[in-house]
């Protein structure tokens, strides 16, 4: 709580990501497979209009 009042900075986004993992975690509750876990959480932060748009060598 000091530290915001001397740098303005909060924890803000590490507490979101943790809580997204969290969630992710006892969504996949059952896998058997640690690869697909790894790749949910993967797909899960990364941005979904960098999924559907096109790579820019190709524009």
């Amino acid at each position: 709580m000091l530290a915001y009042h001397n740098w303005r900075v909060t924890n803000g986004y590490t507490e979101g990501v943790h809580t997204k993992i969290k969630l992710l975690k006892r969504i996949s509750y059952g896998f058997r497979n640690r690869g697909v876990y790894v790749r949910k959480m993967l797909l899960a932060f990364l941005p979904l209009a960098w999924l559907i748009s096109p790579p820019h060598f190709l524009t």
